[in-house]
C-alpha cells in the first residue's frame, strides 16, 4: 500500500524511537496492510503508542518505523492497555484521547470516562439532537471581532466562556463540529488550538463530527449536560501561535521559518484577466491547501491510522519541517487551523505553528499581501 512506500523524515523516525524503555507483553503477526498506527489503535487501544511499539521492536524493523513486513513477528508493550494478538481493545480504556478520534472511539471513551462533548454548532441546529454528554458553544463564541474573526478572545473572555459553560479542562474533551467539510473540521481544529494553549491536553476532534455520529445510526440525545459554572484562571500558552510580528520576520527574510497558506489553489493564486499573478497572500509564502490533505486522508479506510500519508500530503510543499518553523495560515483561521491540527497533533512535528488572524487581520493592520513568490509586498 502507497502508506507503506512513504519514507518519513528523519525527525519522524526520532521522534518513534526515542530512548524510553518499554516492557514485553503478548505478540502480534503483521497483516498486509498493517502499519504501526493501525496496529496500535487495534491492539493497544490508541494511535500515539506507536512509538512505544517501535522502541520496542526497532530491531527488527530497522530505521524505518513505516515499513514492516508481512508475517513479522511483534512484541506488544506493557506501556497501555494490550491484547493477545488477533484481538482489540475497547477505546474506553485508553489513558488520553487520541487528537483525532473516531465516532467509535468516542463511544469507547464515553463508557468509562467523563468525557464532555463540545458542540460548536450554532445553537439553531442542536433541534435535531445532539450527542451524549454535550456542551454548547457555537463556533462564533470563540472568535474575535468581525474586523479580525481570526484572533481569539482575550484571556477575561475565555475565562468567562469556559467557566459559564462549565467545561472543565482538566478531564477530556471532544470537540464536535457539524461536519466532516474542511472549514467544518477547521472550526473544531480552530477550538482545538484554543483549548490547548490555555492548558487542556486530554483533548480531540471527533472525525466527521455530528454528521458521521448521526449517519452511522449511534445514539443520540435530546438535551445539553447540566454543568456549574465556576471561574478558571488561564494563561495562554504561545508555543503554538505566530503573531504578526512573527510573520513578518519570516516574510522579511530577519527569522527562519516557512509561512504555509492552507487554502485552496485557486485562492492562493489569484490571476487578472490578463493571466498576471495577483497579490493574493503573505510575502514569500507556500501554499498546501487543506482539501488535499483530507481527500488523502477520506481515501483511507482508516483516517487516524494515515498519518504518513498527512505528513507526505503536507511535505509536498516546499517545507523543511525539521530545521524550521512552519507557520500555518489562510483567511480568517479555520483552515490554517486544521493544518496546523494535521501536523502538529497528528503527525507529531514540534515546531508548527498557526498564525490565527491570517490574510484578514494582517491586511487589517495594514500590511499588504504579495503574489506568490514575491518575497516582499508590493507597494
Amino acid at each position: 500500500m502507497f502508506r507503506q512506500m512513504i519514507l518519513i523524515s528523519a525527525a519522524m523516525v526520532a521522534v518513534l524511537a526515542g530512548t524510553s524503555a518499554a516492557l514485553a507483553c503478548a505478540s502480534y503477526q503483521v497483516r498486509p496492510g498493517d502499519t504501526l498506527s493501525k496496529i496500535a489503535r487495534s491492539e493497544l487501544g490508541s494511535i500515539e503508542l506507536a512509538g512505544e511499539l517501535y522502541r520496542l521492536n526497532a530491531t527488527i524493523i530497522g530505521g524505518n518505523p513505516n515499513t514492516i513486513e508481512v508475517g513479522t513477528i511483534l512484541t506488544l508493550p506493557c506501556g497501555g492497555p494490550q491484547a493477545s494478538a488477533g484481538s482489540s481493545v475497547a477505546a474506553s480504556a485508553v489513558a488520553t484521547l487520541s487528537p483525532l478520534t473516531d465516532t467509535a472511539g468516542l463511544e469507547g471513551a464515553m463508557a468509562a470516562r467523563r468525557v464532555q462533548v463540545v458542540d460548536i454548532r450554532p445553537t439553531d441546529k442542536l433541534s435535531n439532537g445532539v450527542l451524549p454528554r454535550t456542551i454548547s458553544l457555537p463556533f462564533g463564541a470563540w472568535r474575535g471581532p468581525q474586523e479580525n474573526p481570526g484572533a481569539p478572545p482575550d484571556l477575561a473572555d475565555l475565562a468567562a466562556l469556559i467557566g459559564a459553560a462549565g467545561l472543565r479542562l482538566d478531564r477530556p474533551i471532544v470537540i464536535a463540529s457539524g461536519s466532516a467539510a474542511p472549514m467544518s473540521m477547521g472550526r473544531a481544529a480552530y477550538v482545538y488550538w484554543i483549548l490547548k494553549s490555555v492548558g487542556a491536553r486530554d483533548i480531540a476532534v471527533l472525525d466527521g463530527g455530528v454528521a458521521r455520529w448521526q449517519d452511522e445510526g449511534r445514539e443520540m440525545g435530546v438535551a445539553l449536560v447540566r454543568t456549574r459554572a465556576y471561574l478558571p484562571e488561564l494563561t495562554f500558552d504561545n508555543t503554538w501561535r505566530a503573531d504578526t510580528d512573527d510573520v513578518q520576520a519570516i516574510a522579511s527574510g530577519a527569522a527562519k521559518g516557512t509561512l504555509l497558506d492552507a487554502r485552496p489553489a485557486g485562492v492562493f493564486q489569484r490571476r487578472s484577466a490578463q493571466g498576471q499573478s495577483l497579490p493574493s497572500t503573505l510575502p514569500g509564502a507556500g501554499n498546501s491547501p487543506v482539501t488535499a490533505t483530507l481527500k488523502s486522508m477520506r481515501q483511507e479506510s482508516d483516517p487516524v491510522a494515515s498519518v504518513y500519508e498527512m505528513l507526505a500530503s503536507l511535505k509536498a510543499a516546499p517545507v523543511n519541517w525539521e530545521s524550521e518553523t512552519v507557520v500555518s495560515f489562510c483567511n480568517t483561521g479555520e483552515l490554517g487551523a486544521l493544518n496546523w491540527f494535521f501536523a502538529s497533533e497528528v503527525a507529531g512535528i514540534q515546531n508548527v505553528k498557526l498564525f490565527p488572524e491570517s490574510v484578514v487581520g494582517w491586511k487589517g493592520q495594514g500590511h499588504a499581501l504579495a503574489a506568490p513568490g514575491e518575497s516582499a509586498p508590493t507597494e
